[in-house]
């Protein structure tokens, strides 16, 4: 008598059903986990316009008396920061791969003379 090889129904669907299983508790954490990477990545960009626009605005304070008076803003822009080489025009914006040069930074003197960076987009 031969002897046949191969799975049965019913193991196939067990191992089916484990599959399923493994999928259904790794992808909802693999999709967590993609979202947090982009997220950490906008962030890094933006600190890294915040970090570039201080230093930009530190080493030119005397282009921008305004901010010596509470409640006061201005705006630099990316194009600014890269052309005075605080940062280098190949840096793009991981969500949408646009140039940190259509970018524009907002500075606020707030109270206690606290200054603000926000980055606003294009």
């Amino acid at each position: 008598m031969k002897q046949k090889r191969g799975f049965t129904l019913v193991e196939l669907l067990a191992v089916i059903s484990i599959l399923a299983a493994i999928i259904l508790v790794c992808v909802p954490s693999i999709i967590n986990t993609i979202k947090n990477n982009e997220e950490k990545e906008y962030q890094d960009f933006e600190n890294t316009l915040k970090r570039a626009t201080e230093l930009y605005v530190e080493r030119n304070r005397s282009l921008y008396p305004e901010l010596n008076i509470v409640g006061s803003s201005i705006e630099v822009d990316g194009e600014t920061l890269v052309n005075e080489e605080y940062l280098k025009p190949d840096i793009k914006n991981p969500n949408d791969n646009s140039s940190v040069t259509e970018y524009k930074i907002l500075i606020e003197v707030g109270n206690d003379e606290i200054i603000t960076y926000t980055v606003k987009g294009k």
